[in-house]
């Protein structure tokens, strides 16, 4: 049997051999089938770029990227050409393929993708073949941003825009030949038949971008740990913690407010069990902490997750679940809950003190020692949902966490008018002859207005003279009439409204190119680059318009409170 296999063996390894007649179609019994079609190669990248994909809310907060849109005409992607390496030479030239569309494009799609060329001779060669069969609109992006060049000397790689051009090479393939990494050059054969398309420069590649309806490559930025940036999980495991059964959650967001900011900290000595502080311990000694200082024992959420598997499940769910007010000598002290409810009694009594103070003198202490201040009114009581509300007027970044300046400012704000209405309550007196001292100055300036909604501003204010509570159960029993608006005010649209938008004012003749005879006219024109940039524009200056008057109404407002 070992003599029948050799012969065998050599065989297949001739019948492989470069040399051979049938190269291209020879395998062994034993090679499965290789498929270099471009559906075949473009279906596993489709895998690949799903990695890429950033929710639309979270664009802006994204880092952009800068990008090249490029096409594979419809006889690169066939089976007689080898689909897999020409993607594999793009990926090895430091492009990234962010984002694709693999599809057969429409007469109007090609006209508008060679605007420039409408008049020339060449121009129905050009319709006929870019539309005979599927093509691949890849969206590129440089893989790297730098290179260490001959000399070591670090490097930036030029315009996604720019490399490709010179990838592709000229658009004549007779010339591109005379650079023999030219793609054009190694694929194309004449002037309609040059295998590639690139965008000539960034505006052009945006234009392209949106005809096509893809979104803007980006990456998420990198992430950071920072103090002062406070996740809602962090937030909402400190209001409500897991033991209390009736947390102050007022007074809790209160505290946040004045001694945060609260973070993802633990103590070694308080927060482990034996098994995990030893563990941690002989950790951070081989980091070199010997753990004379008292601050050495504070475990940063830096550290946790570096580490997360040196501890164990009960562990894992302490760091889940809890977040500690931390304080006392180099902040080793984890606050208790009896601690916290005596700080926010502390923290009640001295300001219900100073605004009583304000209003009736020397007889603010009588008046308080009247009242049960443990035991608040039901309006300034907030729970979990009037948290969210509350908060609901900061922005996030990309990975949802919160500026403590933003949210400290929003806090004590709220805080302010919770106060006002506790004491017009002891003393019966309408909420709305306590002033609000960030609007005694007020002039009705824009750029004053403009600072007072900035919640990282000085002079931020919360316009409301009531707490969260009252405002919600005022809205519940007033129930407003909805009108329809027209559609250009709305700020978001339906599909279906959309598409009657776009057509009536495809209607219009502003120079977009439509075939009548098409049967999918909508789908069209919804590609069409201009008359959505049209369409946009309008939505655009109906926005501003509503924002002046909007403007113009909170200017008023505000004048009535002087």
């Amino acid at each position: 049997m070992k003599n029948a296999k050799k012969p065998n063996e050599k065989d297949k390894k001739a019948a492989a051999k470069p040399g051979d007649k049938n190269k291209k179609g020879a395998k062994t019994e034993d090679e499965p089938e290789i498929d270099d079609s471009g559906p075949h190669i473009f279906k596993i990248l489709a895998e690949e770029v799903k990695k890429n994909y950033i929710p639309e809310n979270k664009i802006e907060k994204a880092k952009l990227l800068d990008y090249t849109i490029g096409i594979l005409h419809p006889d690169i992607i066939t089976e007689s050409i080898p689909c897999r390496k020409i993607i594999s030479t793009i990926q090895a030239n430091n492009f990234n393929i962010f984002n694709f569309l693999f599809k057969t494009l429409t007469k109007e799609e090609v006209t508008n993708l060679y605007f420039k060329h409408p008049k020339k001779d060449y121009f129905p060669d050009i319709i006929d073949h870019m539309t005979c069969g599927p093509v691949a609109i890849l969206v590129l992006t440089n893989k790297e941003d730098t290179y260490l060049d001959e000399n070591g000397i670090k490097t930036y790689y030029e315009s996604p825009v720019q490399r490709w051009k010179e990838m592709i090479g000229d658009k004549d393939p007779n010339i591109a030949k005379t650079d023999e990494n030219s793609l054009r050059g190694k694929y194309g054969t004449d002037l309609i038949h040059n295998g590639f398309w690139g965008s000539d420069n960034p505006s052009d590649a945006y234009r392209e971008l949106s005809m096509f309806m893809l979104p803007l490559p980006a990456v998420p930025p990198k992430f950071v740990y920072d103090e002062n940036l406070i996740k809602l999980k962090t937030i909402m495991n400190f209001l409500l913690p897991p033991k209390p059964d009736h947390p102050d959650i007022s007074g809790r967001l209160d505290l946040t407010g004045k001694y945060g900011p609260i973070m993802d900290y633990h103590i070694l000595d308080i927060c482990l069990c034996a098994t995990c502080r030893k563990n941690i311990k002989e950790i951070l000694k081989k980091k070199g902490i010997n753990m004379k200082k008292a601050s050495d024992k504070i475990l940063k959420e830096e550290f946790i997750n570096d580490n997360i598997k040196s501890f164990c499940d009960k562990c894992k769910e302490h760091f889940n679940k809890w977040t500690h007010l931390i304080s006392g000598f180099e902040g080793t002290h984890v606050s208790t809950n009896e601690e916290i409810d005596n700080m926010i009694h502390e923290m009640n009594e001295n300001d219900l003190l100073e605004i009583l103070k304000a209003e009736k003198g020397t007889s603010a202490k009588t008046i308080l020692t009247k009242y049960d201040i443990t035991k608040p009114p039901n309006e300034i009581v907030y729970t979990k949902n009037h948290v969210l509300k509350l908060i609901s007027m900061l922005n996030v970044d990309y990975y949802d966490r919160y500026n403590f300046i933003e949210l400290q400012n929003v806090i004590l704000e709220d805080r302010r008018i919770r106060m006002n209405f506790w004491v017009s309550k002891m003393l019966k007196k309408p909420i709305e002859q306590f002033p609000n001292p960030k609007l005694i100055n007020f002039n009705g300036e824009e750029k004053q207005l403009k600072e007072m909604k900035n919640p990282k501003s000085k002079d931020f204010t919360i316009l409301r003279k009531n707490p969260i509570v009252v405002v919600n159960k005022d809205r519940n029993i007033i129930k407003k009439t909805v009108l329809q608006h027209p559609i250009l005010q709305k700020e978001k649209l339906t599909d279906h409204e959309i598409t009657v938008k776009v057509e009536k004012l495809s209607q219009r003749k502003i120079g977009m190119v439509t075939d009548p005879g098409s049967k999918s006219i909508g789908a069209d024109i919804k590609n069409n680059m201009i008359l959505l940039r049209n369409y946009q524009l309008e939505m655009i200056k109906s926005k501003e318009a509503q924002d002046e008057i909007k403007k113009e109404r909170e200017i008023l407002e505000l004048l009535k409170y002087q």
